[in-house]
């Protein structure tokens, strides 16, 4: 029966990101400058396919 939980536990784990966000580290929130000099947040990562912060 630990067995079983121990894997459940992992595969939600691996499933829900949090592994990915362990190894990977992204950062949370991005920003970008606009024409007038104000930051504004952004959700995706400039000149990187899939790429997006966590926003949770």
């Amino acid at each position: 029966m630990m067995v079983f939980a121990s894997l459940l536990l992992s595969y939600f784990l691996v499933t829900a990101g949090i592994i990915y966000d362990i190894i990977v580290e992204p950062p949370s929130v991005g920003s970008t400058t606009d024409e007038y000099g104000h930051h504004k947040p952004v959700a995706f990562m400039a000149w990187r396919i899939n790429g997006q912060y966590i926003m949770e």
